[in-house]
């Protein structure tokens, strides 16, 4: 018996001498500068513990909001939703914590049951976040140096973004720089003070009307049919050529995709897998899969869309018999129009 009990004693006191000097080199070892911080943050995003968007100022919590709104109406719209959350750790809401320095900017956001989502509803998502981010940034008249977008399920990061702000909407680039999922590459945005108190909270501002640019002087190009059957009708011709496979290949992720609708007055940097344009007022994200097919197209404008945009929206929709063969169309408050081909369902 007291060898029996000598034995555990002589146990417990190694097991104690092995836990002391794991610590005694944990703390030994300097952590890298921003890992402290960012570990803090994405503890924060884990699970609901009261406010479900949070940042490191109160600059940085609106801008967390705003974010956290816009992803969940594009989530809501482009997404299917899942099983019943009462027993998700984030409640069925997206957790969202923004860090802001004078140069940096990341977003960290937890999205319920992604780890259910198919390979192309991640795609989606991820395209979905960087572009609020951008989104967000734009409103409130803030342009970081650099910015980053970590999207995770309960545990793991599926996706981190890391590039700049693009600050000027028609700048024809998305500001994506590196796509990843270490960890490590959001540290340095971890790194620094808050913006000091003299900076000003800018109200989020409507995009100003702009005047669509005279058409172009050029040759014509190649005749496209679907554009030359809608003649007097300029945004149904654009909407065509978006869903229609372009003439030319389609380029390396990267490279510059242009229409050449003469009608069309910008179109950004195709990367991979959305583009964003505007046609006059109206804004314009499209996602693609990996074949470049669209998958889900959002129209926007600081207005409420006018009867003839959505008609004509939908007519070229519904005229997509192998494409779009079950489009669906959600409409907000009047501003936005979703077009779908069907919902991105989770896995199940």
């Amino acid at each position: 018996m007291r060898r029996k009990a000598g034995a555990r004693s002589v146990i417990l006191v190694l097991v104690a001498a092995i836990l002391l000097s794991g610590c005694a080199r944990e703390s030994s070892v300097a952590k890298t500068p921003g890992e402290s911080e960012f570990r803090e943050a994405d503890r924060r995003i884990l699970h609901l513990e009261g406010k479900a968007t949070m940042g490191n100022c109160p600059l940085a919590e609106q801008l967390a909001a705003d974010f956290g709104k816009s992803v969940t109406e594009l989530r809501n719209q482009a997404i299917e939703k899942g099983h019943d959350h009462r027993l998700s750790l984030s409640k069925g809401q997206m957790l969202v914590f923004c860090q802001l320095t004078a140069t940096h900017c990341a977003f960290l956001v937890h999205v319920p049951e992604l780890r259910r989502f198919t390979g192309e509803a991640k795609q989606v998502m991820t395209a979905i976040c960087w572009s609020s981010a951008q989104e967000v940034l734009q409103s409130r008249q803030i342009k970081p140096d650099r910015l980053a977008v970590g999207m995770k399920g309960v545990m793991l990061y599926e996706s981190i973004l890391v590039g700049h702000a693009v600050g000027d909407p028609s700048a024809d680039e998305t500001g994506i720089e590196e796509r990843t999922d270490r960890t490590d590459s959001l540290f340095p945005f971890f790194v620094g003070a808050p913006p000091t108190a003299s900076a000003v909270m800018a109200a989020p501002q409507e995009k100003p009307v702009a005047a669509a640019a005279p058409a172009p002087q050029t040759a014509p190009g190649p005749r496209r049919p679907p554009v030359a059957e809608v003649p007097g009708r300029p945004l149904e011709g654009v909407l065509l050529a978006e869903f229609w496979a372009p003439s030319a290949t389609p380029p390396a992720k990267g490279g510059n995709y242009n229409w050449t609708h003469p009608e069309l007055r910008r179109l950004q940097v195709y990367s991979g897998d959305l583009v964003r344009h505007e046609f006059g007022d109206l804004a314009v994200l499209t996602i693609y899969n990996d074949a470049h097919e669209p998958i889900f197209v959002s129209f926007s404008a600081p207005r409420k869309l006018t009867a003839d945009e959505i008609e004509a929206a939908k007519r070229v929709a519904s005229a997509q018999d192998t494409r779009w063969p079950a489009a669906a169309f959600i409409e907000a408050d009047g501003t936005k129009l979703t077009l779908l081909p069907r919902p991105l369902r989770p896995r199940r």
